[in-house]
């Protein structure tokens, strides 16, 4: 993961919380969560604004009770030289880029693997899915529905006095081996044996509970960060 794993917040956001309590439970499965299958996707990107810079990797892998079912790393021609600092990060070259797909082959693949979760993985989630949401919308295409979980806010809550919030720094914490960082389905695959990892931490047994107190704490760290900047910001 590359810009995923950088401290944003987005006042765009969705959260589950904005559609009403009732049509939110309906919604959602009555089953342990963690029992639920799910998939996690990343994706590398040219820079962080997803109305302008572009997808060029997108990974997904589903996990169910534990286990990696299947998974698929794509990477996408953009057109266009990659920024020098997005080489010297991913380790992505022009070249490798050279002879595939724009991002439009890799959709249909992409939304296929999705029908078969019923949440969404993604650490850092909001960066990964407003990019996917812009590609999508490029080709007239819509994501499913679906909740989007995100352990990087499940992290800065368990782990709010330990040093280093990205990825990388919480995987070494908690035992997940990440290899290749930066890379889409290294960073995807990491990031759901990391959400396993947290699930003792995490009392709430049905995904309609998990995504509330995941909207509560969102807001809280929103808060907290938006507090902090006003007052770094005073002379």
């Amino acid at each position: 993961m590359t810009m995923s794993q950088l401290h944003l917040f987005h006042p765009d956001e969705p959260k589950l919380g904005e559609k009403s309590k009732e049509q939110a439970q309906n919604n959602m499965p009555q089953k342990p969560w963690p029992q639920l299958p799910f998939l996690c996707v990343d994706t590398e990107t040219t820079g962080l604004d997803h109305t302008s810079n572009r997808v060029i990797e997108v990974a997904w892998i589903l996990f169910e009770q534990e286990k990696e079912i299947f998974s698929d790393s794509r990477l996408c021609s953009i057109g266009t030289p990659l920024p020098a600092e997005i080489v010297t990060l991913t380790g992505i070259q022009d070249a490798m880029l050279v002879d595939k797909p724009a991002f439009a082959a890799h959709a249909d693949d992409l939304l296929k693997a999705m029908a078969k979760a019923k949440f969404i993985v993604a650490y850092n989630a909001k960066f990964d899915r407003l990019f996917l949401e812009s590609e999508m919308r490029l080709i007239g295409k819509t994501m499913p529905d679906l909740p989007w979980v995100d352990p990087c806010i499940f992290i800065r809550e368990i782990d709010r006095y330990k040093k280093g919030k990205r990825l990388k720094d919480a995987s070494t914490r908690w035992g997940v081996t990440l290899k290749d960082a930066h890379r889409a389905l290294a960073d995807a695959t990491a990031t759901g044996l990391l959400l396993y990892k947290l699930v003792p931490h995490l009392k709430n047994e049905l995904l309609h509970d998990l995504m509330q107190q995941q909207n509560r704490w969102q807001e809280e760290q929103e808060h907290n960060y938006n507090t902090y900047m006003a007052k770094k910001q005073r002379p």
